[in-house]
């Protein structure tokens, strides 16, 4: 049975469809529940003031983000010597699916009223920062913390895409580092910068956990944080629908905007691995070393604190009670089928692109060039329409149906995670999958190959890896997601992020430490145990 071309692509389709048609329901569902011209009324001074800061924040957040970002990657490419670089580089990955929750909870076991540096300056000169950690700097700081780390990822394999060539030039001519960084490396890098600045600008844009703790109070709050307590506090549906609109109309701009602006060439993913020639001074060499060390121990600390903190509690008595336990199951059933669906949603969608990718270069038809940028939207949907957005709509939608509300929450919280995670594991794994079937394409048509044949001995061997990244990377999010779990979040249906954030809203410090400690546990170990796997496959 041969794997027709249109089959493959037609299926993606099929389910990038159906992806917009319901969330397009949902939407639809709340412009609804109301005069659909409430939405486009005048918004108060205090929306304004909402607007505004978000995206604030968030332009800070992301530029910062990258600055620090590329920063970092530089010092690692080039100080090679460095001891345990490659371990460094995968635990700055994990960054990115780090808890909001259990990184906020270690930020203030710092930096907090009572955390260690202030404990610190107490004991040493008498003197106390206060609760400086939340606001606006608190929010910088996390987000930078998460985003900064994601970028240094991204650059540090752009800086092996650089040509040798360039390098032996430049040390021919006797460039220093600062030129050879703007006249080498840099062009290569800006390719990058767009991208991540949308990435992360979004993401910042729509981040919940970090403001909703971090912010300290209402002047800091952001769309998303106003969303789910007007909803959940206020009971105000039509002003988090409101704002839920709001959000998405600037999502919308930004995605358009950066992608008008800035458009990449997906035939050039094919990258050669080069390592520079470049031997660094001893000065030049020590200045990398500071700036690794520098960013190591910001990026542990939070990490350690949860460490310690976490080995006080009494986990005994956090092990017995039914509601951990509880948590703990729907969290680990909530993780293991989001990680299940964006495998096999991200697979399909992958295939049919590189499959709409070839047509559109063969035949030059417009359709399929269509057909291509609706898998890519539905691919990053959660970027337009972030989970507190889409609760909204499940919490409208449940109104409707005689479905417990329960049972509601828990397809509402598949469904987010499966959509949180698809664009990191699209983003993944489709550049492998097109560079594998432009290889061996022209080789399966000329010998007849079975499509289960093509699958277990073609793209399964090139795939392995990027698969069992994929799988970490999704549970890995779900299980430290707090978005929608907040809106729907009880003592009959809670995940562990959702009992964490109630341990620390009754100030049980010690009982909120150990559940962390558990969730961070789970989490890295998780993401790097799989992600070790996945490189000892390919080696």
């Amino acid at each position: 049975m041969q794997l027709k071309s249109n089959t493959t692509y037609l299926l993606g389709l099929i389910i990038s469809i159906l992806l917009v048609f319901f969330i397009s329901f949902l939407l639809y569902k709340l412009a609804f529940f109301q005069n659909p011209k409430e939405l486009f009324t005048s918004y108060s001074p205090y929306v304004i003031h909402l607007l505004k800061f978000t995206i604030f924040q968030a332009t800070i957040s992301a530029l910062l983000s990258i600055l620090f970002g590329m920063i970092l990657s530089w010092s690692m490419f080039h100080f090679r010597t460095f001891p345990f670089r490659d371990t460094l580089v995968s635990i700055f990955s994990s960054a990115l699916v780090l808890p909001s929750i259990v990184v906020a909870l270690g930020i203030i076991s710092i930096f907090g009223k009572h955390g260690w540096l202030n404990e610190l300056l107490q004991m040493l000169f008498n003197k106390s920062f206060g609760g400086y950690i939340y606001g606006l700097g608190g929010i910088l700081f996390a987000h930078i913390y998460f985003n900064a780390s994601y970028a240094s990822r991204v650059f540090y394999d752009a800086f092996y895409t650089i040509p040798i060539q360039r390098y032996k030039v430049a040390k021919t001519l006797g460039l220093n580092i600062w030129q050879r960084f703007l006249y080498v490396e840099f062009p290569n890098l800006r390719a990058y910068i767009f991208g991540l600045f949308r990435t992360i600008f979004l993401l910042c844009f729509s981040s919940f956990v970090i403001v909703l703790i971090l912010g300290g109070n209402p002047s800091y709050n952001t769309l998303e944080v106003a969303i789910y307590e007007a909803l959940k506090f206020d009971f105000d549906i039509p002003l988090s629908i409101k704002l839920s609109f709001l959000q998405i109309f600037i999502s919308l701009i930004v995605i358009f905007f950066i992608s008008y602006n800035h458009s990449t060439n997906d035939t050039s993913l094919e990258k050669s691995y080069h390592t520079s020639n470049w031997i660094e001074t001893k000065e030049e060499s020590y200045l990398h070393g500071v700036i690794i060390v520098l960013f190591c121990f910001i990026f542990l600390i939070p990490l350690v604190s949860i460490l310690f903190d976490g080995l006080r509690a009494d986990f005994v008595k956090l092990f017995s009670e039914s509601g951990f336990i509880n948590a703990l199951k729907t969290s680990l059933i909530v993780a293991t089928l989001s990680s299940f669906f964006t495998l096999f949603i991200s697979l399909i969608l992958s295939f049919s692109k590189s499959s709409l990718m070839q047509k559109s270069s063969q035949s030059k038809n417009i359709i399929y060039k269509l057909f291509e940028n609706i898998i890519t939207i539905s691919s990053s949907i959660y970027l337009i329409v972030p989970s507190i957005v889409l609760g909204v709509g499940f919490f409208i939608f449940s109104k409707d149906l005689s479905m417990p509300l329960h049972l509601v929450a828990f397809i509402a919280l598949i469904f987010a995670n499966t959509l949180l995670s698809l664009p990191f594991a699209f983003n993944n794994i489709y550049p492998q999958i097109y560079l594998v079937t432009s290889k061996y394409d022209k080789i399966i048509q000329s010998i007849g190959i079975t499509t289960f044949s093509k699958i277990f001995h073609i793209y399964l061997p090139n795939l392995k890896s990027h698969i069992i990244y994929i799988t970490a990377l999704s549970f890995s999010f779900s299980l430290g997601d707090l978005s929608i779990i907040a809106l729907f979040g009880d003592k009959d249906m809670a995940t562990i992020p959702w009992y964490l954030y109630e341990k620390m809203g009754s100030y049980r410090t010690n009982d909120a430490a150990g559940i962390a400690l558990v969730l961070l546990s789970l989490v890295l170990g998780m993401f790097l145990i799989t992600l070790k796997a996945g490189h000892a496959k390919d080696r």
